[in-house]
């Protein structure tokens, strides 16, 4: 009851995962996503190899795969991540684009994690402001303080620019948090 003809034609004309992971950023991640770049980065170091793989052959064995090997190489941050970037590439194809697959990233069990919170001790404050002041990268210690005396985001005191600062209202205005 199946050409197999037709199946090859049909393999033949199904996009790669790289294909798939272009239109991706081309189409969505670039639009809606600051993270874009980073996910193109971590695609090419960890999923090179799929590339060529034509996305109906990537199967969940192959995923779980990968993901146990960056559990290893990378943590389990890291590999969920990586997991979550990927589910969300074919999780877009089946929603948007009719790609008729499954999803080989979906039913992989993440990771647990703990909570990492860490705060300097009483007892270790003067030792981090002795070595922040003695710090000679101005930049640093300055991008630090003012990580400190405001509480904002990494990426926020990373992009300020001076047209974000009133210094008649004594205010900063983040555009995009």
């Amino acid at each position: 009851g199946v050409n197999p003809a037709e199946e090859k034609r049909k393999l033949s004309n199904e996009i790669t995962f790289k294909e798939l992971f272009d239109k991706y950023i081309e189409e969505y991640a670039k639009h809606n996503t600051k993270s874009w770049r980073d996910d193109i980065a971590e695609m090419d170091r960890k999923a090179k190899h799929l590339y060529n793989v034509k996305i109906s052959r990537i199967k969940k064995e192959d995923i779980q795969r990968l993901f146990n090997q960056l559990t290893i190489n990378t943590g389990k941050g890291g590999a969920n991540r990586f997991l979550d970037r990927l589910r969300a590439v074919f999780n877009k194809a089946i929603r948007d684009w009719g790609w008729q697959g499954i999803n080989p990233a979906a039913g992989i069990t993440k990771h647990k994690q703990k909570s990492r919170d860490r705060y300097l001790t009483k007892e270790e404050m003067p030792y981090f402001f002795e070595a922040l002041n003695e710090e000679a990268n101005t930049k640093i210690t300055d991008y630090i303080w003012l990580c400190l005396l405001t509480g904002a985001r990494k990426t926020n005191v990373l992009e300020m620019s001076w047209q974000d600062i009133s210094f008649a209202n004594e205010t900063w205005y983040i555009p995009d948090t």
